[in-house]
């Protein structure tokens, strides 16, 4: 198993962006998931296997604000899966599909930390760690095979205000 490079993009809102302690709430569209790599077969089969997850996520956050340049964040997140697909590529052929989502949770929740630092009173570049704390899987037979994964997520992001 390998990470995926995935997307996230959305909006937020601070309370007290000048104070030294504020709340951080985010509506974002995320892409999580997972790369597998399968060799086998006297080397007949060569096969490579990414699971795409997207979700519509909830992060609320406390914001703790230094020296007007540095962010430490620190609270949860709960997700929505919008959707789940499955890319091949290798010996045994190419192609994606849809997959269904009655074998995911519907709802991911777990914990989030980061660090931002601010350019300015309008942008920040910032690294986030997302620690799920629910099984992605929602299928006993998918479950005996992949395990109880839980979505583990990195985010490097950039942040610019367009509100007073």
């Amino acid at each position: 198993d390998k990470a995926l490079l995935g997307f996230n993009g959305g909006i937020f809102g601070r309370t007290s962006p000048d104070g030294p302690i504020g709340l951080q709430v985010e509506l974002l569209y995320s892409t999580k998931g997972d790369h597998n790599h399968y060799e086998g077969f006297f080397g007949l089969v060569d096969q490579d296997v990414d699971m795409h997850l997207n979700y519509l996520e909830l992060p609320v956050m406390a914001s703790l604000h230094l020296m007007n340049v540095v962010d430490i964040d620190l609270g949860g997140y709960a997700a929505y899966l919008l959707s789940s697909k499955v890319e091949t590529s290798g010996s045994l052929g190419s192609g994606s599909d849809e997959l269904d989502r009655d074998n995911f949770r519907s709802m991911d929740f777990g914990i989030a930390g980061g660090v931002a630092f601010n350019f300015g009173t309008s942008a920040q570049i910032g690294l986030r760690y997302l620690h799920g704390l629910s099984d992605v899987v929602d299928n006993d037979d998918l479950s005996n095979e992949i395990g109880n994964p839980q979505n583990r997520c990195l985010q490097l992001y950039v942040g610019i205000g367009i509100g007073g």
